[in-house]
């Protein structure tokens, strides 16, 4: 039986945040795709991107067909360098939106230009096969402003999240929900755009938890199974979110790297602290 896996990448250790934690920080997932092929959505930060780089060494990763940065932050694209450094990339995949944003970092975009990898724009509207699995972007709007680097900057990071990549994979009956780091009013448009439709067995938690986002119409839409924080603590409304509606939230701060493998009827978690079986 063919089976779609994902990792959930936990990073290395990053002081931050408003009370200073020591944190986890970095957004990675690594997917292997029902027909062996594979793609990495987000590449945590210069820092964590050598260890993520090993970590696929020694899982026996020899290329990466795909790299999907679900936005230019350095949380989630500086790491990719030092991936493209160890193994050939087949194409990198973005939104194209940059926002004219201060906080946007081109490192994943200028390692792409260096070694030649190709490089493809999504937008909403989009379906298509990937490794046997269906994909819907759902975000940005094929009208998003393109990137334009000799632009001003603003000095507000909400715009760069806000054009995330947003896209559901879907494989039998299992779906997962990528946000990026889209905020909450982003996610009422998504909520307004797309209804059930939003409804996915695993959310990756946008913005890795942050208060900025995870509001209560889009966690209802989603209904998920379960969800996964990566990098940063997640703040205390959300695991209350979670847990009065009886939803297993994991987090990479606190349970290490996540593994998910799904035959399509079944899915099996794992983590530090034991595995869990659900029947979709």
């Amino acid at each position: 039986m063919q089976e779609l896996k994902l990792l959930f990448i936990n990073n290395v250790p990053f002081v931050g945040g408003n009370n200073g934690d020591i944190y986890l920080h970095g957004d990675s997932t690594f997917i292997e795709l029902p027909d062996g092929t594979n793609a990495l959505l987000d590449a945590g930060t210069c820092i964590s991107g050598p260890r993520i780089a090993e970590k696929l060494l020694g899982m026996g990763v020899k290329r990466l067909d795909r790299f999907i940065l679900s936005h230019p932050h350095a949380d989630h694209g500086d790491g990719f360098a030092a991936v493209a450094d160890v193994m050939p990339v087949g194409e990198l995949i973005w939104s194209g939106c940059d926002m004219h944003n201060l906080s946007y970092s081109s490192v994943a975009l200028a390692t792409a230009e260096k070694c030649g990898i190709p490089v493809r724009v999504v937008r909403a509207g989009e379906q298509y096969d990937l490794g046997g699995t269906e994909i819907e972007v759902l975000h940005p709007m094929a009208d998003a402003p393109a990137a334009d680097p000799a632009a001003d900057r603003s000095v507000h990071g909400e715009c760069l999240n806000n054009n995330s990549v947003v896209f559901r994979m879907t494989y039998g009956k299992f779906s997962v929900l990528f946000p990026g780091d889209v905020h909450m009013n982003m996610e009422m448009q998504l909520v307004e755009r797309y209804g059930e439709r939003l409804q996915s067995t695993l959310l990756k938690l946008p913005h890795h938890g942050n208060d900025t986002s995870m509001c209560q119409p889009f966690f209802d839409c989603v209904r998920p199974r379960l969800g996964v924080s990566l990098g940063r603590r997640c703040i205390g409304r959300i695991w209350i979110m979670f847990t009065e509606a009886k939803t297993p939230l994991y987090a990479t701060y606190a349970d290490g790297d996540i593994f998910a493998v799904t035959d399509g009827s079944r899915l099996q978690v794992s983590c530090d602290k034991g595995s869990r079986e659900f029947i979709l």
